[in-house]
Parts: structure tokens; C-alpha cells; sequence
């Protein structure tokens, strides 16, 4: 059993601070502006003694023939910045691409930031409120109980109470324990399912749903712009969209469109039909031949997506805050009046 322990928490990957991250890309998007070559650039990052180790393992890494995705892949990068550096041995445009990496993974980790500052207060009230519950279940209604003895309806108050405060124990244990275990080994575990099983479940999760079609639809049309700049076909293009493996629901439908493009078949129709993208990009295959002007208007959709998506995240973080302390609060005037209502009874009967 220890030994299984041990392997299991060897194999976890040691994820790099998205501050590291940032200050690395950053560090070398500078260098590479001021003239640098990458493997220039990286060695300099070895200056920095909190950088080096990380810029040693991708020299490491390059110099043994990974191409500089599978580099960042192997050095624990995120998946947002592996999946945007695997069409650099595409369109060769390394710096523009770093760039989009900072823009979008600083945007990202200050969402996270924000989200978890807004949710710690209200994760301390949750468990103070389980606390409190306890507490109460375990010491004052069984000497409520012992108290009102004397009468039968008081006393079938208590044990509703208990029940009652046994549902609120219930559902806090589920909301601070068992639902972030569960995301934990969801995350974990996903990708041993088959792509077709996540995106029905996906489907049947009204609010998630919606998140994932613009996450998704954002990833289609960021990686498509980027490669329409190569001059490559469309089939090259999903050819190309299929390979990279950070992103698998972008790649099992670049895997159906290069099908149904093989088969002579119109690409809107497809479209359509796939649920976690946007229908907006139908309208794009249907009036766009030329290459240049798809190009231009899938980066202007990719922007716009990227602004929706930042309004949805603050608009969801503002409402998290005071609909949780809603809820603690008409838990809080429910178990009030769980406890004074016995009283009442008794008082009713005396």
C-alpha cells in the first residue's frame, strides 16, 4: 500500500506557479524583442536563480530534438500556453505567440485571483456554519429533547429539527468536501474518457454548457486564425488542429470537419450540428472563400469572444459573493427558528 502511495504521488505532475509562468514568459518575450535568440534568451533567463532550473530543463529538453511545445509540455506549463506554442512550428511567429500566451494566461490567473478572494469569505462562514451545526446538533437539541419530555409535540419538533439540521450538515459536508474531491479526480480522470461521453455530459450541464461552447469556440478560432497565416488548406489546417492533443474537444471536431471535407461535404452543415461551438462560426465557413479575410475575421470573433467571456467571469464573480451569503443567511434564521419553535410549543401547552 505505501508503495502504491508513493508512485501515485510521484507521477503527479509538480505544476509551476502561475506567477513563475508569467515572469518567464515575460522575461523571455523582453529578450526576445531586444534580439535574442531563443536558446540566447533562455540561457540568460539561467541569470535569474528562481528561473533557472525551468529554462534549463526546455534547453535540456530543445537540445534532445523537442520541438518547444513538448518542451513547455514536459516543464509543467499550463495547457492554455502548450496549446498556443504547438502552432509555432507552423507559422514561426514565436514572439507574437508568447505574447497572446501572457495576454491570455495573466487575464486567466486574475480571474482565479479574484474569484478566490471573493470566495474565502464566505468558505470561512460555510465552515463556522458547520461548526455551528454540529454544535448544535449534538449538544443542544438532545438536552432540548431531555427538557421537553413532558410534551409529545415539542418533542416530535426536536427530532424534525434534527432531521432538518441533519440535511444542512448533509449539504455543507457536500459543498466544502465532497464537490472540489470530485472536480479534483473529474479533472484527473477525464481523459480516460472517450471524447463523445464528456461533451454529452457536458451537454446535459445547462450553466457549464455555455461556458464550455465559448471556451471552446474561443480555442477553434484562436488556433485557426493562427494557422490560416501559413498558407496551408483547409485540410492541412485540421490535419494540423487533430494532432495537438491539450485540447481535445477542439481536436475531435477538427478530426470531423477534415472527415467531412474528404467526403465533398459543405463545412456550415457540420458546423451546426457540433453542440459546444458557437453557430456564429457557420456563418464565417459560408461567406468567406478567401483565406485573408476568414483570417481577419476569426481574430476580430476570437477578441470579441475573449471580452464576453471576461464580462460573463466578472458577472458571475460578483453574484457568487452575495447569493452565498443569502443562502448562510436564511440558514442561519431557519436553525433560529428550528430551536425557538419547540419553546413556543411548550409554552402553547403550558
Amino acid at each position: 500500500m505505501v508503495i502504491f502511495l508513493k508512485k501515485l504521488f510521484n507521477s503527479r505532475k509538480s505544476k509551476l506557479k502561475n506567477e513563475v509562468q508569467i515572469k518567464f514568459l515575460k522575461r523571455l518575450d523582453r529578450l526576445l524583442t531586444n534580439g535574442y535568440s531563443l536558446l540566447e534568451a533562455l540561457n540568460t533567463i539561467t541569470w535569474d536563480p528562481e528561473l533557472r532550473p525551468i529554462s534549463e530543463k526546455i534547453i535540456t529538453l530543445l537540445k534532445q530534438g523537442n520541438t518547444i511545445d513538448e518542451a513547455f509540455d514536459q516543464t509543467n506549463f499550463h495547457t492554455v500556453i502548450v496549446s498556443h506554442l504547438y502552432f509555432v512550428q507552423l507559422n514561426n511567429d514565436l514572439q507574437l505567440c508568447i505574447r497572446n500566451c501572457i495576454t491570455m494566461f495573466e487575464s486567466r490567473n486574475h480571474y482565479i485571483q479574484k474569484f478566490n478572494q471573493v470566495m474565502r469569505y464566505p468558505f470561512i462562514l460555510l465552515l463556522i456554519f458547520l461548526l455551528l451545526l454540529l454544535f448544535i446538533k449534538n449538544l443542544i437539541l438532545p438536552s432540548f429533547l431531555t427538557l421537553l419530555q413532558s410534551s409529545q409535540q415539542a418533542s416530535q419538533t426536536i427530532n424534525i429539527s434534527l432531521i432538518i439540521i441533519d440535511l444542512f450538515v448533509t449539504a455543507s459536508i457536500f459543498c466544502i468536501i465532497v464537490l472540489p474531491i470530485g472536480f479534483y479526480f473529474w479533472q484527473k480522470f477525464k481523459r480516460h474518457w472517450p471524447i463523445e461521453q464528456q461533451l454529452k455530459l457536458y451537454n446535459k450541464i445547462p450553466f457549464y454548457r455555455s461556458i464550455i461552447r465559448m471556451q471552446t469556440s474561443f480555442q477553434f478560432a484562436s488556433n485557426m486564425q493562427s494557422l490560416l497565416k501559413t498558407g496551408l488548406s483547409f485540410k492541412e489546417i485540421f490535419s494540423e488542429m487533430t494532432d495537438q492533443k491539450q485540447l481535445p474537444i477542439v481536436s475531435y471536431y477538427s478530426k470531423l470537419m477534415k472527415e467531412h471535407l474528404e467526403k465533398g461535404l459543405h463545412l456550415p452543415n457540420l458546423i451546426d450540428r457540433l453542440t459546444m461551438l458557437d453557430h456564429q462560426l457557420t456563418s464565417f465557413f459560408e461567406n468567406k472563400t478567401n483565406a485573408e479575410e476568414l483570417n481577419r475575421d476569426l481574430q476580430m470573433y476570437a477578441e470579441m469572444l475573449l471580452e464576453k467571456i471576461e464580462e460573463n467571469i466578472m458577472k458571475a464573480i460578483t453574484i457568487v459573493q452575495p447569493t452565498f451569503f443569502v443562502i448562510i443567511a436564511i440558514c442561519i434564521v431557519s436553525i433560529y427558528v428550528i430551536l425557538l419553535w419547540p419553546l413556543f410549543q411548550l409554552m402553547n401547552t403550558m
